[in-house]
């Protein structure tokens, strides 16, 4: 059966939606229907409750938590009890901001990876701070923290000054240029330190 995707008139859907039921559709479908651009807020809810009885899994939780508001307070102590990983708990925290305090705390006690922190850092600007501070903490490599100079303008120098701390012992090249291009702020610092190794005429060849 094709289900009615008359979505303005209610009373058909409805009855429609009943006898679709029958053919025990899945909860992909179901979901389907949630994230659909024609279905009212109504509709959704219809939906979403029915999916919140068959035993959802935490893709189709997201679903509900993201899409139905009405319903997300629910889904989201279901999502919970399925004990959410890292990943699925960065996804709430990026997407769905009446719960991002709540999933990030519990992320938190999680150790997230370096990666799923510059997500966030990149993706959720009021909790860029705290990421930040913690992605300190797990003393970030070069590479890293060259991804947030090149990406997060507000963390720049912070990061700027990070790497050329790493680079005071054993100097990169490719680590001083990126310096310089992002980071006008420490460029004397990291000409001067270039000088001091003997490698300023090799760093200006790379920058130009």
């Amino acid at each position: 059966m094709v289900l009615n995707r008359n979505f303005k008139n209610v009373k058909k859907w409805e009855k429609s939606f009943k006898k679709f039921l029958k053919e025990m559709p899945t909860n992909a479908i179901l979901c389907s229907l949630i994230t659909s651009g024609f279905a009212s807020i109504s509709i959704k809810e219809r939906v979403g409750q029915e999916v919140l009885k068959r035993n959802p899994d935490k893709n189709d939780l997201s679903i509900i938590i993201k899409y139905v508001e009405s319903l997300r307070d629910q889904a989201w102590q279901e999502f919970l009890n399925q004990n959410p990983n890292e990943i699925e708990l960065g996804w709430v925290v990026k997407n769905v901001e009446s719960l991002r305090e709540q999933a990030w705390q519990i992320l938190l006690m999680q150790n997230p990876t370096i990666t799923n922190l510059c997500l966030i850092i990149q993706k959720v600007e009021p909790l860029r701070k705290q990421a930040w501070q913690v992605l300190l903490k797990l003393n970030p490599n070069n590479d890293e923290l060259g991804w947030v100079i090149e990406n997060i303008e507000s963390l720049k120098d912070q990061a700027g000054q990070k790497l050329l701390e790493k680079n005071e012992q054993d100097p990169n090249l490719l680590d001083l240029a990126l310096i310089i291009h992002y980071v006008p702020t420490l460029r004397y610092k990291t000409l001067k330190l270039a000088d001091d190794r003997g490698l300023l005429n090799e760093l200006e060849n790379i920058i130009g």
